[in-house]
């Protein structure tokens, strides 16, 4: 509803509009979702239980790329109604992200899979980023150690 809106206003009144989608996002102010409740998990339950069954994949994009993202974007579209997508490009699955936010805590603790799926959560889900970076020239895909690192060193920073 919110992109043909867009799209309108922008055919009636002939005022540019950006709609961008966005990927799984996270960052070191988000205190909800996978990232964040990976992180929690590890520093406070006996052990990490996931609900589905890891093999689950998403498109992970932290805060500061976004920015990045937006910045690059702004100054290229000019005129017209343009609709994108905002992701990293790479489809990572639950069960990576889990063991790679154990390695980056070196914590010991066990992760167990439920094997339970949400009844209308798609199973894999990754940006098709083709129309941003033929509109940005960006072709390199963010670095998600260096980002989740980034953002849980942050977390651990604020809980002290």
């Amino acid at each position: 509803m919110c992109e043909t809106l867009a799209r309108e206003y922008s055919s009636c009144y002939g005022i540019p509009t950006l709609v961008v989608r966005l990927f799984s996002m996270f960052g070191p102010k988000q205190r909800r979702l996978l990232v964040w409740e990976l992180f929690w998990q590890f520093q406070t339950a006996s052990e990490v239980i996931i609900e589905g069954t890891g093999e689950e994949s998403r498109d992970y994009l932290a805060a500061d790329d976004l920015a990045a993202a937006l910045a690059k974007l702004l100054p290229v579209v000019q005129s017209g109604h343009t609709v994108l997508n905002v992701g990293s490009g790479i489809s990572v699955t639950v069960r990576e992200l889990a063991e790679r936010v154990k390695k980056i805590l070196h914590s010991p603790k066990r992760i167990r899979y439920q094997g339970l799926e949400r009844p209308g959560n798609p199973r894999n889900w990754q940006a098709d980023i083709s129309l941003y970076r033929s509109l940005t020239g960006d072709v390199e895909s963010p670095d998600l150690d260096l980002k989740l690192t980034k953002t849980i060193h942050e977390w651990q920073s604020s809980a002290r």
